[in-house]
């Protein structure tokens, strides 16, 4: 006889690379998954349960995929937060909570309600109605010019965000301005927590960006940081998880300037990049976490499999747009400790995320060196097609 999980009926937003991950644990548990995307050759199409097209961020759409669920979970920020919201009181549990996707849709109410709350954000300030006013919200925001701006809404991977030097680069209003920080590393927490307010914390790890897609380039787990920072990371981490009442997984971008501080860059209440490593490198991956933790499961065990582990993205090449061809796959399989992953997305773009790789050693010269072989032998290129 199916327990009272594997009958419940579960959604997923977006069938993208994420999508698609989620549903390994979700097969290996025999849980009935549907998919709402827009596109019927996304990642995750071909192993849903049952894939509906549509679009995520339309009403009607979210609606009517919804209605027929018992829960409802996403693996993209960008879906519709009112249809979520109408479906919560008709009783389809919804985890993350449509207040908390609201809340990370919009980068300015993020930033506020966390220096409302006390965590450690960079100084901040909101443009908006007329360029004219920069020189006035700088002085009474304490901020100076360079600073970082970005667009409140729509941006992810570094799209939307910029260096504003000059006035005359504003086009478009608001913008988010953010003093610029001196940044010495890049940290990403995953907490997981679920209803039961129970509380899962992976190793805080080290993202290494791409200087011109500022797109994460790899990542290295545990990052090479002091028991004392990992501790007030960690613990940040999980204060902001029981502050915004977090039912499911969730990514705490962090940076570390030259004197050691730390400051909360964005969340991400979802599966995520930083955390693909614990796929094999890791007791529970972040998948199966995530699952864990909307369904009010105990946590799984978030310690690492091997002393270090690291991930390198896998991302279109920036000379062509197409069907796309990998290279190297043999020799990377030579390699012990070495875990391809493809997405099977069917075109490819510049800068798009097209798969991973994943290596484990015994320590982060190891790792470093892996990362760098894979480099030199693996590739996409166009195919081919007779």
């Amino acid at each position: 006889m199916r327990s009272a999980i594997q009958q419940m009926r579960l959604g997923i937003l977006g069938g993208g690379q994420l999508g698609k991950m989620l549903l390994v644990p979700a097969h290996q548990w025999s849980l009935s998954v549907s998919v709402l995307d827009p596109s019927p050759d996304c990642p995750a199409a071909k192993m849903a349960s049952h894939f509906v097209e549509g679009d995520f961020d339309d009403y009607r759409d979210v609606l009517s995929f919804g209605k027929e669920l018992d829960l409802l979970t996403i693996e993209i920020e960008a879906v519709h937060v009112e249809a979520l919201e109408d479906l919560q009181s008709r009783g389809v549990i919804v985890r993350p909570a449509p207040s908390i996707i609201a809340l990370v849709q919009d980068k300015y109410r993020q930033r506020q309600l966390l220096y409302e709350r006390g965590f450690p954000v960079p100084r901040f300030g909101l443009l908006e109605g007329h360029a004219s006013s920069l020189h006035h919200l700088i002085q009474r925001k304490n901020l100076s010019l360079p600073c970082i701006a970005k667009y409140p809404r729509g941006g992810y991977d570094g799209r939307g965000v910029f260096v504003l030097s000059q006035p005359d680069q504003i086009q478009d209003l608001p913008l988010l301005l953010e003093e610029m920080i001196d940044i010495h590393m890049e940290i990403s927490v995953l907490v997981g927590r679920n209803a039961s307010g129970q509380i899962s914390v992976y190793d805080p790890v080290e993202m290494v960006f791409n200087d011109d897609s500022h797109m994460l380039d790899y990542l290295i787990a545990p990052a090479c940081i002091s028991g004392g920072l990992r501790h007030e990371l960690i613990e940040c981490a999980t204060e902001i998880a029981h502050s915004i009442g977090l039912e499911g997984l969730m990514a705490v971008e962090f940076f570390v300037d030259k004197r050691g501080e730390i400051y909360v860059n964005e969340l991400a209440p979802r599966p995520h990049n930083s955390g693909h490593h614990t796929i094999e490198g890791a007791v529970c991956s972040q998948f199966e976490q995530h699952w864990r933790m909307v369904l009010d499961l105990p946590p799984g065990s978030t310690a690492l499999r091997s002393p270090y582990v690291a991930t390198l993205n896998i991302v279109g090449p920036a000379d062509f747009e197409g069907t796309p061809q990998y290279r190297g796959w043999k020799e990377l399989l030579a390699q012990p400790d070495i875990h391809v992953h493809i997405y099977g997305k069917q075109q490819s773009r510049p800068n798009r995320k097209m798969g991973h790789i994943t290596v484990l050693g015994s320590s982060r010269q190891e790792v470093e060196k892996k990362i760098t072989y894979i480099r030199s032998q693996f590739h996409i290129e166009k195919a081919h097609i007779k």
